[in-house]
């Protein structure tokens, strides 16, 4: 039938399995949420300024105790001493993973107030000193956050350039090596062996390209956020799209 065709399409299974994931969901709303901050200027919406804030507030939910997922991924990477990554890359990557641990966790304080979980000094609310503090309280928090979502994004753009320069390094070390003819016989007789080896570097390159202008993207959010940039929503929200698409698709390839 049909309808067993497009219910059982591994397409639709797929989408299932990613749609079962808290990562994949999360991904799908940070595009909604950007979404809406895009319609919401273009269109002048208030509906759509409400649901891009709804969106916002289930992101939060949604990463929950996420922070001790980049914590390990930091310890990791510190205790793989004996690796042959270089020592850059792999610095700026525990950074990135510490200021994005930082981030959450400031992320995760303001949700908690936000759900009066944590005292919000509420009890007196016609006291406009106690809303005035509140709200200072909450600038405050919300503005580490970014500082340390900034400062993560920072680290991963060292780490993308490094990687960058590595695998142009690499690619022109076997290229001079070829047309110089200092390949050792074995080389020599396992081509395929080379041209797999320049695949995963033009991989590995391609994949740190893509992240370089992911972060650079993310740097337009987090500078707006900081307000030492004074974009349009329409541009904020299209950055945000872009790298919601690529979270989205990244998500989407570890499904399997």
């Amino acid at each position: 039938m049909v309808c067993d065709t497009f219910v059982y399409h591994p397409w639709i299974t797929h989408l299932i399995k990613f749609l079962d994931t808290t990562a994949g969901r999360e991904k799908l709303l940070r595009f909604l949420q950007y979404f809406s901050r895009l319609l919401s200027f273009s269109l002048n919406s208030v509906k759509a300024r409400s649901l891009q804030l709804q969106f916002l507030l289930i992101r939060k939910v949604l990463r929950f105790l996420k922070p001790l997922n980049h914590i390990q991924l930091a310890s990791r990477l510190y205790d793989n001493k004996l690796s042959n990554q270089d020592s850059l890359i792999r610095y700026s990557q525990i950074w990135r993973n510490i200021f994005l641990c930082l981030y959450l966790s400031l992320d995760q304080i303001n949700l908690l107030r936000l759900l009066k979980i944590l005292p919000y000094n509420n009890a007196t609310i016609s006291n406009n000193k106690n809303n005035k503090s509140n709200e200072l309280i909450q600038f405050k928090i919300s503005r580490w956050a970014n500082y340390c979502w900034f400062f993560s994004i920072l680290s991963g753009i060292v780490s993308d350039l490094k990687t960058i320069q590595n695998s142009d390094t690499e690619l022109e070390y076997i290229s001079s090596s070829t047309q110089n003819g200092n390949v050792s016989e074995k080389d020599k007789n396992d081509l395929e062996e080379t041209k797999a080896l320049i695949s995963q570097i033009r991989d590995k390159k391609y994949t740190s390209t893509k992240k370089l202008l992911w972060d650079l993207l993310d740097c337009i959010i987090v500078l707006n956020n900081l307000n030492y940039l004074k974009s349009r929503d329409d541009i904020v929200g299209l950055s945000g799209m872009i790298t919601s698409i690529f979270g989205i698709q990244d998500t989407w390839k570890t499904i399997k």
